[in-house]
């Protein structure tokens, strides 16, 4: 995954990604919308201000493909479809998102938390090893009773500042 945009041999910062905001109510993300009173040009388009949040949203919860080893239920493995055709292994690249899709249907056993940590640690080592932060720190709470999962991420700058800090409830579909 490559959370640069490079055109013209420049590369865009991350301001340039289109806003993808979470909604716990649904445990979805979603693309932010502009103030319809905004300046010229951005009334009712999509915003544009929160671009590590984006690349942190996207990382975690896009379906990363299921390696071939991982027994499914479904016939379908995953995966953003750009993945097969513009994933430069030589410039350090990934495929995007992550593996916490595999595991929504699974028992919650005690190994699930670790599991979960894993996949979303995995997800976001792109952006730290491009720079955008220094370090995530991540942790998973599960609630038996309520069937849910709690991801809690926390990112930092280089100066130590909490620059981005989550708390994601999943609901769990229990086989």
């Amino acid at each position: 995954m490559d959370i640069r945009i490079v055109t013209d041999g420049t590369a865009v910062p991350l301001s340039a990604y289109w806003d993808t905001v979470w909604n716990p109510e649904f445990s979805e993300g979603d693309w932010a919308l502009t103030d319809p009173s905004g300046s010229a040009g951005t009334q009712g388009g999509l915003a544009s201000r929160a671009g590590l949040a984006t690349a942190i949203l996207l990382a975690l919860f896009t379906d990363k493909r299921a390696p071939e080893h991982v027994v499914l239920d479904t016939a379908d493995r995953g995966g953003w479809f750009g993945d097969r055709i513009d994933v430069r292994e030589d410039l350090g690249e990934t495929d995007l998102g992550s593996w916490i899709w595999i595991y929504e249907r699974s028992a919650l056993t005690a190994d699930l938390p670790q599991k979960i940590r894993d996949a979303a640690t995995d997800a976001l080592e792109p952006i730290r090893l491009q720079g955008a932060v220094a370090r995530f720190d991540v942790a998973v709470d599960m609630d038996r009773a309520a069937e849910t999962i709690d991801l809690f991420v926390d990112a930092f700058s280089q100066d130590g500042t909490v620059v981005f800090s989550q708390r994601f409830s999943i609901l769990w579909n229990q086989v």
